[in-house]
């Protein structure tokens, strides 16, 4: 069946049962799969030019489709179970093996396509909603440590936080971030007080500080800044996930250093430019990547490498070697707009990013299965939501209350 006899098919009210299999099968075939991708697609761009809905629309029906599949033949499994007296209930859920199926499925959430690489069973399951529910997405806010040791919290709740440090303001605005502004009366020494943005798990936020740089934290980091630059140079220290936007100033180079496990690992030098940098201590590389402009990255006692836009540098953080590959704008700034963003990315990879945003351990009972996935998951879904996705990739999920254990398939 041609794509354009599946388009019509999907924008019916209802479909007959043949219809319905027709359409299962069309999905379920690897094959398929990027003409789909690419219809999708297409209506997508048309939502944003005309402010329909037609790709979600499609993509609700796609979704609902599975779905019921997935319980037709949750129902089959479970009376030749009964049939055969199997029962492998587990009294915190039930995960029921529904045969092989094919290499490659497309899942639609919300304006995003999501699709995985399959070489395993087909398997679906119940989570347990009452603690999946319970969990919810992360939000903005941080934890802001002045140069006298004093914590001040940063969330929804309090709105007018202004602090005065010799001379230089910080402030909350109204959309959610702390502003460094230096007034008439702020003293020399300043540059030598320091403060720390902290962004718990679950929490992310944006600074910008005295020199109009702006750095967006992910969850689980935190940034080490003096209240007011000085010198030849503007030096800040991060640890975990950050973009930057750095203002420009060829007479004071801005440098990032970069922290993993507690310990200075390499220096990124920027004039002005946009990048990213991953240090997270649990990752096995630490990354920079450039989106405009130009940084040199020099790693503790090696040679200094230079980035063009497009490009990241990957620093492996047992070994301390590096390497260049090229890469996407989207892949890397997704979370600043609000999104997850995978592209080929192994599901180790995309448990940790769950686990920093959603605020919950990660355990796997077994090995950790090799699956990879690619699209794109706003960051404001709920843990349900994205786990129910993954599900169908195959993975077994027990949820407690603060842990995912990830079962073996």
């Amino acid at each position: 069946m041609k794509i354009d006899q599946i388009y019509k098919i999907l924008n019916k009210s209802q479909w007959t049962s043949e219809e319905r299999q027709e359409l299962y099968n069309f999905i379920a075939n690897k094959k398929n799969n990027q003409d789909l991708y690419f219809l999708l697609h297409e209506k997508y761009l048309q939502d944003l030019e005309t402010g329909e809905k037609i790709q979600s629309d499609i993509s609700a029906k796609i979704y609902d489709l599975l779905e019921k599949e997935i319980a037709e033949r949750e129902k089959k499994s479970v009376k030749q179970e009964q049939f055969s007296g199997k029962n492998e209930n587990n009294k915190y859920l039930k995960f029921i093996r529904i045969g092989s199926i094919a290499a490659c499925l497309i899942i639609i959430i919300g304006a995003g396509v999501l699709y995985f690489t399959q070489k395993n069973k087909f398997t679906s399951l119940n989570a347990n909603k009452h603690f999946s529910t319970l969990i919810k997405a992360g939000q903005n806010g941080a934890i802001l440590t002045l140069a006298d040791g004093k914590t001040i919290i940063l969330d929804s709740s309090n709105t007018n936080v202004v602090c005065n440090q010799m001379g230089v303001i910080a402030r909350k605005t109204r959309d959610g971030q702390i502003l460094y502004q230096k007034t008439n009366t702020a003293l020399s020494s300043a540059g030598e007080k320091w403060n720390t943005l902290t962004t718990p798990r679950g929490r992310n936020y944006r600074v910008v500080l005295p020199d109009g740089t702006q750095v967006w934290l992910n969850a689980e980091a935190s940034l080490t800044y003096p209240i007011l630059f000085s010198g030849k140079e503007r030096i800040v220290q991060l640890s975990g996930e950050g973009y930057f936007e750095v203002a420009k100033n060829k007479s004071m180079p801005f440098i990032v250093k970069i922290f993993h496990n507690g310990r200075v690992t390499a220096n990124v030098k920027v004039l002005g430019t946009h990048f990213n940098i991953n240090s997270y201590n649990d990752e096995y590389y630490t990354t920079a990547t450039l989106l405009e402009g130009s940084i040199e990255f020099k790693p503790n006692n090696n040679i200094s490498k230079t980035l063009l836009p497009g490009q990241q540098l990957l620093q492996e953080n047992r070994s301390g070697e590096t390497r260049i590959k090229e890469t996407g704008d989207n892949d890397v700034t997704a979370w600043v707009n609000g999104n997850f963003n995978f592209n080929n990315t192994s599901l180790e990879e995309i448990m940790k990013q769950i686990s920093r945003w959603y605020n919950i351990d990660i355990v796997y009972q077994s090995n950790i299965p090799q699956l990879n996935f690619s699209g794109s998951i706003s960051r404001t879904s709920s843990l349900e939501k994205v786990l129910k996705i993954l599900e169908i990739g195959g993975i077994h999920f027990l949820i407690t209350e603060k842990e995912i254990r990830v079962l073996p398939a």
